[in-house]
């Protein structure tokens, strides 16, 4: 009988196979779903770059309902390795090596191991060799690779003897864990004829030693007709002119089907079924690993991390509303601390950088902020992370109310000296558990257009290598944290001198390391340094925090334009304005450059004379606050949970579809309009509402952002309507000082 198809490709690259591959990790997985398959791995040339990223993508998918919770997607690496990295001095030796994290164990070691070919055996490529490989091979799979693995070079150069010899050497280091792997790219070129007579020996040898073989097709571009795509961005990353046919593929290096495989496998049916024996084997969640090590500073007094962050939010919580806390605040903080608490350790998390703020502001006497999404959170709020309301300015922290338990809180910090605070947190964790976050630099469409590509849509979005080094450019705001051995939590990479994580910023998990955005705020500085002459020359503090946001002077002073905004093209609509509060301050400063800066003279008549009807009380409440016009993406938050009556999940699920630009949202917009039915609005009031729900993505991204930028703006103008003699304007000489 014969056996059932399970095919799954362990031997695949994404677009952080920065010059020779242009799949782009989410669609990867899509296409992977599509064609019925139980699996994906991903091995990137030397890094794991595009690991942490796919693995968040399954993960989500599989949330959705749109990928079998049973899906498995593999963490891996294609290796460069050389025999001795002491007597390697050119790449003339480095071959390619597969390898596969088959447990958490094989994870931490598949990190230690990508994160070592860069920190030291980096020769314009990440090398490894095979005392890195004795040493951290535990829990990790590994395949003979391409033509260019060490085995099938051997083999392509006539040294069949010295080929047995190294098979023999990883199937001792590997014993069961070590596969020989067979490709078949069907053309009529030197690699198929080269492929051929290279799979002929590595089935004898095979078949003489009892190896186990499989087959995989080296995955560089995803669809069929995307070959010509492919060359394009070979010629494009090598700076080619014109295709060479030392840079060309065989155009069947893409993600074939199942059946594709097995067809051509036909001959040997293991080499298809033993691909299904290695995704069994595999049983590692990297998402579910934690470091129980990286914990805040709890006092004895405490059960846990939980129990103290609880405390403090409480004791913080009456400092800012008075002893009898009103009822939305503490259904506010109940419905944050539950996800706080719920997802890993998001609340030893949040201690950390709470204990690194407080040392901050209190040990280095600087002035500090919370910036951004931090804004949206009343448990920031209560912790004094952060000045903003969020009930008064009606914020919501989407950070915090995500049912992902792995999405990392992106938290800022806003620091009147950069470096002071790095050698702090240096000196604090020791410097080798401090490093930095790499960012990638893709191609766009018009820098395509201008090097005369074709297939533009397909290279969009591509890893663009040709002025970093490696694909990489250093994020200096961002910081990591870990409490020892950072390279089994993360796979580091280097750029320039400095030592930084492989992953995004926006990808790290914060159960393995602590992750903080710092930056240094040079307005911070000018308050810090206004704060101290009033306390030398009148003997009394002031604190910004009771800086009133309603001082009359303040709001005359920037309406007048005697204050440079940092967004100074709003003040003429805020002298249009019969009264001017922070609000309407925040109003303007967001919609500069959105579509909606064409309606602001219907905003300002609005505002001075309210005419607008509303279908209901609800909807009102979230439309009038703004002059009737849509401003933020919190409101259509607001229309689907509160107006709707959708959960926080569904409406997380319509707004990552709209993001995503899904193509099919039928089944969403008849779900809109059944509740909008329900609720007794017209079809016309129910069709105006969904396309403002189309409008996601052209809408002030947070409230919150702009709401702490505002705040600190106004701080400024208050010091200089109420203490001129001590405001110092940016002309005369101390930003340059400060710098």
């Amino acid at each position: 009988m014969k056996k059932e198809i399970k095919f799954s490709h362990l031997h695949v690259h994404s677009i952080y196979s920065e010059i020779d591959a242009i799949c782009k990790p989410d669609e990867l997985i899509r296409r992977s779903v599509e064609l019925g398959m139980n699996a994906i791995a991903i091995t990137d040339h030397g890094s794991m770059k595009a690991v942490m990223e796919m693995a968040k993508f399954v993960q989500k998918q599989k949330e959705r309902g749109c990928i079998d919770a049973s899906f498995k997607f593999i963490p891996g690496t294609e290796a460069y390795i050389v025999e001795d990295l002491e007597t390697a001095y050119d790449n003339s030796s480095v071959r390619h090596l597969v390898l596969l994290a088959k447990s958490e164990v094989g994870y931490r070691n598949l990190c230690r191991l990508s994160s070592l070919g860069y920190l030291e055996g980096f020769n314009r490529i990440p090398r490894i060799d095979h005392k890195m490989l004795e040493k951290y091979h535990e829990g990790i799979i590994a395949c003979s690779a391409c033509l260019g693995g060490e085995i099938p070079r051997l083999i392509a150069d006539g040294k069949e003897d010295e080929a047995e010899k190294v098979l023999l050497w990883y199937m001792n280091l590997f014993g069961d864990d070590f596969y020989i792997e067979m490709q078949r790219h069907v053309s009529d070129t030197e690699i198929y004829r080269t492929q051929q007579h290279v799979n002929e020996v590595l089935l004898r040898l095979a078949n003489r030693h009892g190896a186990n073989i499989i087959a995989t097709n080296d995955v560089h571009f995803i669809n069929a007709e995307d070959a010509e795509a492919q060359d394009e961005f070979m010629c494009l990353s090598r700076k080619y002119k014109k295709l060479r046919s030392d840079v060309h593929y065989t155009g069947q290096e893409y993600l074939k089907s199942p059946e594709e495989m097995e067809e051509l496998f036909s001959d040997i049916p293991e080499a298809i079924y033993n691909v299904q024996e290695i995704v069994d084997k595999v049983n590692v969640d990297i998402l579910s690993l934690h470091d129980s090590s990286l914990v805040a500073p709890v006092p004895k007094d405490f059960e846990n991390s939980k129990e103290y962050l609880k405390f403090l939010v409480m004791q913080g919580a009456m400092a800012r509303y008075g002893k009898t806390i009103p009822s939305e605040v503490l259904n506010r903080i109940e419905e944050e601390m539950r996800y706080l608490t719920e997802n890993k350790n998001f609340a030893d998390y949040l201690l950390l950088i709470y204990d690194i703020y407080k040392s901050i502001r209190t040990e280095l006497g600087l002035q500090v902020i919370g910036l951004g999404f931090m804004s949206g959170s009343i448990v920031c709020y209560c912790l004094h992370l952060t000045d903003v309301d969020p009930i008064k300015y009606g914020l919501t922290n989407l950070l915090f109310y995500k049912d992902a338990p792995h999405l990392p809180i992106a938290l800022e910090i806003g620091i009147d000296d950069i470096g002071k605070v790095r050698r702090y947190l240096a000196e604090k964790f020791g410097s080798e558990n401090l490093i930095g976050a790499v960012s990638f630099v893709p191609w766009k469409e018009n820098s395509l257009k201008n090097n005369g590509i074709n297939n533009i849509a397909i290279l969009d979005g591509t890893i663009r290598q040709d002025w970093v080094s490696y694909g990489g450019v250093l994020i200096h705001a961002n910081v990591l944290i870990c409490a020892n051995d950072m390279m089994s939590k993360l796979p580091l990479c280097r750029v320039d001198d400095n030592i930084v994580s492989q992953y995004k910023m926006k990808e790290i998990d914060c159960s393995e390391v602590c992750a903080i955005g710092i930056y240094g705020i040079y307005d911070l500085s000018r308050i810090g340094e206004i704060l101290k002459q009033i306390k030398d020359k009148n003997g009394y503090d002031i604190r910004t925090e009771d800086i009133p946001m309603n001082d009359k002077s303040t709001f005359d002073l920037i309406c007048r334009g005697d204050y440079f905004l940092a967004v100074n093209c709003i003040v003429p609509y805020l002298k249009q304005l019969n009264r001017v509060t922070f609000c309407e301050f925040v109003d303007l400063w967001a919609v500069v450059g959105l579509p909606q800066w064409k309606q602001i003279a219907e905003y300002i008549a609005e505002k001075n004379n309210p005419q607008k009807m509303y279908p209901s009380p609800a909807v009102e409440a979230i439309f009038k606050p703004t002059g009737g016009i849509l401003i933020y993406r919190e409101q259509l938050f607001g229309l689907l949970i509160d107006v709707f009556g959708y959960t926080r999940k569904m409406a997380l699920d319509l707004y990552d579809d709209i993001l995503d630009s899904v193509d099919d949202l039928q089944s969403h917009k008849e779900e809109f309009v059944r509740r909008g039915l329900e609720r007794g609005f017209s079809v016309d009031s129910i069709d105006e509402f969904w396309d403002m729900l189309r409008q996601w993505e052209c809408l002030a991204p947070k409230s919150s952002v702009y709401v702490s930028n505002c705040m600190l703006d106004y701080r400024l103008a208050y010091f200089k309507a109420n203490y001129s003699e001590f405001f110092v304007e940016n002309e005369n000489g101390y930003e340059k000082e400060c710098n």
